[in-house]
């Protein structure tokens, strides 16, 4: 199984700006490939103009999370460019699926308490980076480390042997809007989709 991969963060849209019909670095989509889209929520996007509504609708109700221009607000870690390439995205679902493709997604996926979250620890365990209204910490001391127990899993341990040990502002947190697929993200309902 070939496997294309789109990366919001680490791509800045490069791969996914290709039109629909410019495939020709791609074998020949079959039923044994498949297409993965990484975490593209709400809280990983910029700003973002909604389209027409005459011509597309979005997934779910944003009126609540528009801006004063009418755009979807910004997420708590907005990616620069991340507005430009949902529809090249689309293009690429809709290419899959017209192929026999499978569609693969992730989502972020954190509860309200998380421990990458900087307001979640205390000014004794973080004393340099300490944000009671979320931010980014890091990179952590280490009391942060040992004394509060937070994140002490295979990844935060080498992190925090390298020196990069960093807490994020909330993100992604379960059933709230920046959890959510872009609402213009065209996500089929047999989607494998995998929340981490």
């Amino acid at each position: 199984m070939s496997l294309v991969l789109l990366l919001l963060a680490l791509t800045g849209g490069a791969v996914a700006k290709k039109k629909a019909n410019s495939f020709a670095s791609c074998e020949e989509i079959t039923a044994s490939d498949a297409l993965f889209i990484v975490d593209l929520q709400n809280d990983f996007m910029e700003p973002f103009p909604v389209p027409n509504p005459d011509k597309q609708k979005p997934n779910y109700d944003i009126s609540k999370n528009l801006d004063d221009d009418g755009k979807i607000m910004a997420g708590s870690l907005a990616v620069d460019g991340s507005s430009e390439i949902v529809e090249p995205i689309n293009a690429w679902i809709s290419y899959f699926l017209k192929h026999g493709g499978k569609i693969f997604a992730s989502l972020d996926w954190h509860k309200e308490d998380h421990c990458s979250f900087c307001r979640n620890g205390t000014k004794a365990s973080n004393p340099t980076g300490y944000k009671p209204h979320g931010g980014v910490c890091g990179p952590l001391p280490q009391q942060a480390f040992n004394d509060s127990g937070r994140c002490v899993d295979r990844v935060a341990k080498a992190d925090y042997r390298r020196g990069s040990l960093m807490q994020w502002p909330d993100h992604c947190v379960m059933q709230r809007f920046g959890s959510r697929f872009q609402p213009f993200l065209k996500i089929p309902g047999d989607a494998v989709v995998v929340k981490k």
